[in-house]
């Protein structure tokens, strides 16, 4: 005979568990333990290091370009500062496993907040298939640079006027210090401010009759401080320019975040599409005209340009959420669901323990610092010349170089000024025509910006069509080259 033995039953609820909790932590470590590639691909990091140290450095914040010599003393909105410090202060920290830490703490916080959102208005486990779609959407754009430290106070600002509009109520005035906050920390902060009138338009539009005078007043009041808080900043009412002064800088077609979404991001924004679509002709959407305004808005800035996919997957779900969720509670009404299965979901939906949520952040930072000393987390070989650098700088490279976008945030980490960086906002169109210009394999342009610019030294990658005639010229000498950069430097008699 074989005595019965069972294994004691454990309710994950009883833990202090829920969904946001369990989503924050397992995108946490895996991205902590996982790949981060692409997190640390982008040029700009080195760019935003080099800002932040220096505004941490100075105790200022720059209004003219410290970092060219293009550009130097030319006025410069640095729209960004506040991300831009947080950025260096954990780079100090914990190096670039830091700078993992502080972005994927920011997705994952995103996406809990998000899922918290969903599930007061939907089942879990429909909650949780929004949420994996925003999660695909996001992760489209996910650098270590400081629109991802933005991405959760557009939710919680998002969320909460759609709540407020919903409810009947005036927007709180708390979220006036969010917006304060979001102003400094990045240029997305006019998306929010644009929000603000179409989701007010909304609660006007539902308000009882009697009481829409009211409504009107309450919300317009409140976008006028919005404004003004948003003025906030060391830039003032510039700021709130600068989003259309980018937006009208025609150089943003050769951006690679300013074009048209590729295979990938396409194929993200069919399915999202292929779902709506599908829950609306089944009779489980319907959507108010101002929310499928703001849909179809968002589907076409993300059509037209790459980085908005992360926006259109992470704001979409707040739009439809309650339409959504109370069409399937009225043509569920009266089914039953009492499989185990829903039980569990059901139980994971309350929010978690204090007790709990402190546990899982020690194991998240002890996640990071272990993984840390492995020496995973590096910047991408591409974008990071240093032997090129150094080399060049061994050999005597002295004066102006000219150097490829992708290499500037580097140079302006070592300090070095720059001919070009990621900042196409600062060199605007003719500045950046000229470094296109260098492309075009034509020697009367390249030889007219060696010579308008007073050129150097060069620091170029092994693809660059300016080495072809920089290699015939016998006043030009290569020094280095490896799989990312090559180095030459002109003779001084030339």
């Amino acid at each position: 005979m074989h005595a019965n033995f069972r294994l004691p039953r454990i309710r994950l609820s009883s833990l202090g568990l829920s969904w946001p909790l369990l989503v924050a932590v397992a995108v946490c470590v895996r991205f902590l333990v996982g790949s981060t590639t692409q997190m640390l691909s982008d040029p700009d990091t080195h760019l935003h290091l080099a800002s932040g140290h220096w505004i941490l450095q100075h105790l200022s914040v720059p209004d003219v370009d410290p970092f060219s010599y293009t550009m130097a003393g030319q006025p410069w909105i640095a729209h960004e500062w506040l991300a831009q410090c947080l950025l260096a202060v954990f780079y100090d920290w914990g190096g670039w496993t830091g700078l993992v830490l502080l972005t994927v703490s920011c997705y994952a916080l995103t996406l809990a907040y998000l899922l918290r959102y969903l599930l007061a208005r939907m089942p879990p486990i429909y909650a949780l298939f929004f949420t994996t779609l925003a999660y695909v959407a996001l992760r489209t754009h996910l650098l270590a640079r400081p629109h991802v430290l933005s991405w959760l106070l557009l939710a919680v600002w998002a969320g909460t006027l759609i709540k407020s509009s919903e409810r009947n109520l005036s927007p709180p005035w708390w979220l006036l210090g969010l917006m304060l906050l979001w102003a400094n920390l990045h240029g997305s902060f006019t998306l929010g401010l644009a929000l603000l009138p179409a989701i007010g338009l909304e609660a006007l539009l539902n308000s009882p009759r009697a009481s829409r005078w009211q409504t009107l007043k309450s919300w317009s009041f409140f976008f006028v401080l919005a404004v003004l808080a948003a003025m906030i900043t060391p830039s003032g009412w510039k700021g709130l320019w600068f989003t259309f002064q980018v937006l009208d800088l025609k150089s943003l077609n050769g951006i690679v975040e300013w074009m048209p979404p590729g295979s990938y991001g396409l194929l993200m924004l069919e399915f999202t599409l292929a779902v709506l679509l599908g829950l609306a002709c089944t009779g489980y959407l319907r959507l108010p005209v101002i929310r499928l305004l703001l849909v179809l808005g968002l589907l076409h800035q993300a059509l037209t340009h790459v980085r908005y996919i992360s926006l259109f997957g992470l704001l979409t779900p707040l739009l439809i959420a309650s339409p959504f969720g109370e069409l399937y509670a009225a043509r569920t009404a009266g089914q039953q669901q009492a499989t185990s299965l829903d039980d569990i979901f059901t139980r994971l939906a309350a929010p978690a323990r204090r007790s709990t949520i402190a546990v899982a952040v020690v194991v998240v930072v002890l996640t990071g610092f272990i993984t840390g000393q492995t020496g995973r987390h590096v910047p991408a070989a591409a974008n990071t010349p240093q032997a090129a650098v150094d080399a060049a700088l061994r050999a005597g490279a002295a004066g102006h170089v000219l150097n490829a976008d992708n290499f500037g945030g580097y140079l302006m980490s070592r300090g070095i000024p720059v001919f070009i960086d990621g900042r196409a906002d600062l060199y605007g169109d003719r500045h950046m025509d000229a470094y296109t210009a260098l492309g075009s394999n034509q020697a009367e342009k390249i030889q007219k910006v060696l010579d308008d610019f007073n050129i150097a030294w060069t620091l170029l990658p092994p693809g660059a069509g300016t080495l072809l005639y920089l290699n015939m010229r016998a006043d030009w000498r290569k020094v280095y080259e490896d799989e990312t950069a090559v180095v030459h430097i002109r003779h001084p008699s030339s």
